[in-house]
């Protein structure tokens, strides 16, 4: 890394823009779309004695020199220094440059190049910590580095890097007559080319102690360390981590790493892989702890008995003991069980582990529960949208709704929260809607009214399953056809067919090789009916009594998906069965009032799939509700053309919550 002198002044030519007023201790400072020259500094300053809580930022501009969030002769911290799309040649950029303290600074690279290289914190003459370089989908030329103190302790500084490249050395910290310790690399999809990955190094008189480096799917065209010593004293670098996640590359060597930790590998793909054999070396000659607890895979073909992959390749040195440990490990998403690591040459292998009765040592992973889950969501979801058909069968059939065409028209929205039990239980919030249009024809024995209707609906869901937390988006999309025949004595006989395309957005509580949880989308057609019977019967005093019962189904298509692993979901088919009664208060006047009550039983409501062809323990949710209901109707007249109807229902049982809609029509 190359020095600078923190007494420099900053210097402008122009063709600056928007750049703000500066207020001592913190000021802000931006340029877009320009061409600067000499350094940029995020203060518009010479040396003060506390230069902190600066911003500059630097949206795709060309600046010709150096970027300082701040240079300082004092304790320097909490500055950030953003590029976004900037270009930065024949200089280098700076969280932070101080003779004091620097702690807290932070550097932002996105799509942006450098040409020099790019620091968190630097200090000539005390502490460096805690300071932060990002880098996403980034170029840079010279090296990038977390902290670096040239007298003093660098400690708890990070590099994290996604999707760049990298053409020189990269450091977690940099301590020249101090300790480095507690930093941090994390590289992921990025290419490091001519250089060298330190967690900490260490010039004299301190230590590399407790740094980690973190590789996910990377390579690195040079060395990998984890602590260095160039005095070569080895006695004082320990305690340093490699993890490795995914398929990376280390052309050189991989050094004085203490634990060596494999979390996510692809199946077939070596976590790590080396170009020379017995490249991960100690220089106290010591030998890495290398760690496949947990392990979790991607990539997994059929599962067999005794299949092999390799973990590590070519690394491991001719003098390492023998080893051979059984750990637990998964698969994706999908399966777990236990394996043996072993060392095969300069190799280590993985090998899944076979029963007594020849068949591979694995079994489901409870989080595959929470697929069903979902799949049971988005079925709640879409049987939320019976009582919308229901009130659209209802509301055809209701002489304010038949204009003067004879045409009868009906909307209504509303939505939700339910609790549905599943052997687990799901909370779902749920909006749905439904717009129908149809016609009335009277009849000497009654009236018959038929019609079309679009609905809509969606959700969103959390699952619940022990300890594990799943979230997730639902909606589906369809329409049908509905009719309702009504005799002169009130007694009715209703029906609809229902179909269309549910989709489902699934969160699951799993990570992927890159430390990522995994989403899914996943959609499926549906469709459905509903039967019902019943008598209106008319009171005295105007109001009136419905006696009802009603049968709803509802069936979603079965579907297939990958999401860490192959996942088949049988058909999901929910059978209803409801009996209730509503009274309607009819005084005369402009409000009616109603409320009900009804007991619905599901008979079916069980999920099943596989996962990676092992049967998932299933969902289920039959069982008996109550159902409770109150609602009012404003009817239009001579001086309102408006008719308003509200509703509330709640449940109680198997299914617990409430759910409520608005119809609003205007009469021409």
């Amino acid at each position: 890394m190359r020095n600078r002198k923190a007494s420099r002044a900053p210097k402008y030519t122009a063709l600056v823009l928007a750049v703000s007023l500066w207020i001592a201790g913190g000021g802000v400072a931006s340029a877009t779309d320009t061409v600067i020259n000499e350094d940029y500094y995020g203060i518009l300053c010479g040396n003060v004695d506390d230069d902190s809580n600066n911003t500059l930022t630097v949206n795709n501009a060309t600046v010709e020199g150096d970027v300082y969030g701040s240079n300082g002769g004092g304790e320097v911290k909490n500055n950030t220094v953003t590029l976004n799309g900037a270009t930065v040649r024949n200089g280098d950029v700076y969280g932070s440059y101080a003779w004091g303290e620097a702690k807290n600074n932070t550097v932002t690279l996105n799509n942006a190049t450098v040409y020099g290289s790019v620091n968190g914190g630097v200090s000539s003459s005390a502490d460096v910590t805690g300071n932060t370089v990002t880098l996403n989908g980034a170029t840079v030329m010279g090296g990038v580095c977390g902290g670096s103190a040239i007298q003093g302790t660098v400690k708890g500084n990070t590099v994290i890097a996604t999707n760049s490249i990298i053409n020189n050395l990269v450091y977690g910290g940099v301590a020249s007559s101090g300790t480095a310790a507690g930093n941090t690399v994390t590289l992921k999809g990025t290419t490091v080319n001519n250089g060298t990955v330190f967690g900490g190094y260490a010039h004299q008189d301190g230590d590399a102690t407790n740094n980690t480096v973190r590789l996910i799917n990377t390579t690195i065209n040079g060395e990998v360390f984890g602590g260095y010593k160039n005095d070569g004293d080895y006695d004082v670098v320990t305690g340093n981590t490699l993890n490795l996640l995914g398929a990376n590359t280390v052309q050189g060597n991989v050094k004085n790493f203490q634990t060596i930790n494999i979390r996510h590998a692809r199946w077939g793909t070596p976590a790590l892989r080396t170009r020379d054999a017995g490249a991960m070396t100690n220089a106290d000659g010591g030998q890495p702890t290398i760690n496949a607890e947990g392990i979790i895979f991607t990539n997994v073909p059929r599962v067999t008995a005794a299949m092999k992959t390799t973990l590590i390749e070519k690394a491991i040195p001719a003098a390492y003991p023998a080893y051979e440990k059984t750990v637990s490990f998964r698969f994706g998403t999908t399966l777990k069980g236990t394996g043996t690591v072993k060392k095969n040459e300069n190799d280590l292998i993985f090998e899944v582990n076979t029963k007594p009765d020849g068949t591979p040592d694995v079994e489901v992973q409870e989080e595959t529960h929470n697929a069903l889950m979902g799949a049971g969501a988005g079925m709640a979801t879409l049987s939320a949208g019976n009582d919308f058909i229901g009130a659209a069968t209802e509301g055809l059939s209701q002489a304010a709704n038949v204009g003067a065409d004879g045409v009868a028209s009906y909307a209504q929205m509303g939505g939700g929260s339910i609790r549905q039990e599943t052997g687990s239980h799901i909370d779902v919030k749920s909006w749905n809607a439904v717009l129908a249009l149809g016609r009335k024809n009277e009849k000497p024995r009654g009236t018959f009214e038929y019609g079309a209707f679009f609905e809509y609906g969606r959700g969103n869901y959390t699952t619940y399953n022990g300890d594990l937390r799943g979230d997730g988006f639902t909606y589906y999309t369809g329409g049908g056809l509905l009719a309702k025949y009504t005799a002169k004595g009130g007694a009715y006989v209703e029906g609809s067919l229902r179909a269309g395309s549910v989709h489902g957005e699934t969160r699951s509580v799993m990570l992927d090789e890159n430390d990522e949880p995994y989403n899914c989308d996943v959609d499926a057609p549906y469709w459905g009916l509903h039967l019902g019977v019943g008598k209106e019967v008319a009171l005295k005093n105007g109001d009136s009594v419905d006696v009802y019962g009603r049968f709803f189904l509802n069936r979603r298509n079965s579907t297939s998906f990958d999401m860490g692993g192959h996942y088949d979901l049988d058909a999901l088919t929910s059978k209803v069965i409801r009996v209730g009664a509503r009274y309607t208060l009819k005084r005369g006047g402009k409000w009616n009032y109603y409320g009900g009550l009804a007991y619905e039983h599901e008979f079916d409501g069980k999920a099943r799939g596989t996962a990676d062809g092992f049967a998932i323990r299933g969902t289920d949710t039959s069982g008996g509700s109550l159902r409770a209901e109150i609602g009012a109707t404003i009817e239009p007249d001579d001086k309102s053309p408006w008719k308003l109807d509200l509703n509330l229902a709640g449940f109680a049982g198997k299914k617990q919550g409430l759910t409520g809609g608005v119809s609003v029509a205007f009469m021409f």
